[in-house]
């Protein structure tokens, strides 16, 4: 009895619903539109078993005998996605106001604890200013305070940073930063020099360009030792293995070629890839001097 007390009012809400005028957002609904509801709502009382208070909404609705079959459960297909859709909107507004607080706290501890000590110190402790065209590569020795460059220029510059790391934030002559000092420059490659590598040592130090040679030099007296022919395009990269025996280089030529440092021979060429071979990577322990690496093995 109770529960049909309050699909009685339910009914007279919808019916009061359903013939009023004054609700500016009805209007926004199309009469084809309205039937469909009208129609969508009979459906709902009737199947729910409401016989009585569908016949009175289908008198106050004005509804024909003849009722176009609405979609079936429409009524509650409409009304589970509303649910789902209010849901939703509530989550979205949750992390709206989340993000909105997160902000406001940020933006106070950014404003209130910025400082020149809580800032990182963008400014170099050193300039390096030599090359006539971009630099392309850098090593830094294993054991001094040396840096090697090499540039489009077609140049390697080796630079001694002592000045540098001890002075710290103090300035070179060139601007900001402490002192740095160009000690020597070599001109061995006829083209674009690609890559730079000192052996484990820092006794020699290797470099590879697009004139399709990798040269070795003997870094006391930065005298070229040996000069390594066998790509076919532009060398990419270089890096000693094996403790310095063994000297890699990969190649625009789609290959890479391990070279005896000793005596310039290429020990092995690896094919395998399609394109560019553009830089090499092998595990530490190969860096220190690994059988593998010590071992003959015929050209490719």
């Amino acid at each position: 009895e109770a529960a049909y007390v309050l699909c009685s009012r339910f009914c007279n809400v919808l019916i009061f619903l359903a013939t009023a005028d004054c609700f500016p957002q009805m209007e926004l609904i199309s009469d084809s539109s309205r039937a469909e509801l009208h129609a969508a709502i009979h459906q709902y009382l009737a199947t729910c078993g409401f016989e009585g208070i569908a016949a009175d909404f289908f008198e106050a609705a004005g509804l024909e005998s003849q009722l176009p079959p609405p979609t079936e459960e429409m009524l509650v297909k409409r009304w589970i996605c509303v649910s789902r859709l209010q849901t939703k909107m509530s989550r979205l507004e949750s992390q709206l106001d989340e993000q909105n607080r997160q902000l406001q706290t940020y933006g106070s501890i950014s404003v209130k604890k910025s400082s020149p000590e809580a800032t990182i110190q963008s400014r170099p402790s050193a300039n390096f200013v030599a090359h006539r065209r971009s630099v392309t590569a850098l090593a830094f020795h294993p054991l001094f305070c040396l840096i090697a460059t090499a540039s489009e220029d077609c140049s390697i510059k080796l630079w001694d940073y002592l000045g540098a790391s001890e002075a710290g934030g103090g300035k070179s002559d060139g601007g900001e930063g402490g002192e740095v000092k160009l000690e020597r420059t070599v001109a061995a490659h006829t083209d674009v020099v690609n890559g730079l590598c000192f052996d484990p040592s820092g006794s020699r130090l290797a470099s590879c360009s697009n004139d399709l040679t990798v040269k070795i030099f003997e870094v006391g007296g930065v005298e070229l030792r040996r000069t390594l022919f066998g790509h076919d395009e532009p060398v990419s990269g270089v890096l000693f293995v094996g403790g310095g025996e063994r000297l890699l280089s990969c190649s625009r030529d789609a290959t890479i070629r391990l070279w005896e440092t000793e005596t310039g021979f290429c020990i092995r060429t690896f094919r395998g890839h399609t394109e560019w071979v553009r830089a090499i990577a092998v595990p530490p322990c190969v860096h220190s001097g690994g059988s593998s690496w010590r071992g003959g093995g015929g050209g490719g």
